[in-house]
């Protein structure tokens, strides 16, 4: 399996740049643009706010992370035909054992081109096969 983590500092100008044409009320696009700039502090004054500047606060962070990577989970699904599944902004392809190693099938070129093209930042991480089930929106993923 390969994990995509793909949100970024500047993924944020690009979530608005999406979001603003489905809200025409500029009231809730500034409201909206509010809640990118909190801080989230917990009650030992750690700072939990994320590098991408959309705080981990309940189902608005996975609505904005839905929208944000729909276009990217729908071009993943049509370029490679092996598993794919997300839970909150990691993506994972199970990619199909066979006499090749899973690194050797997994075309690096091909993702990087797409998150270029989609203007994700990305880190692959290659995991190996064992270990605890990863809930994803398609169910559940081995690690």
């Amino acid at each position: 399996m390969f994990i995509l983590l793909l949100v970024k500092k500047r993924s944020r100008t690009r979530l608005l740049a999406k979001l603003q044409p489905c809200l025409p009320n500029p009231v809730i696009y500034n409201l909206l643009l509010s809640f990118f700039s909190l801080s989230i502090f917990d009650e030992d004054q750690r700072d939990w706010s994320t590098d991408s500047g959309i705080p981990p606060v309940g189902l608005l962070t996975f609505v904005l992370l839905n929208f944000f990577l729909d276009d990217f989970d729908r071009a993943i699904v049509h370029l490679f035909p092996y598993g794919y599944g997300r839970f909150f902004n990691a993506s994972i392809l199970a990619i199909p054992q066979q006499s090749q190693s899973a690194a050797a099938l997994f075309p690096v070129e091909q993702i990087d081109n797409l998150l270029r093209e989609l203007s994700l930042a990305a880190k692959v991480t290659f995991v190996v096969r064992g270990g605890f089930p990863i809930p994803c929106v398609n169910g559940l993923f081995y690690r």
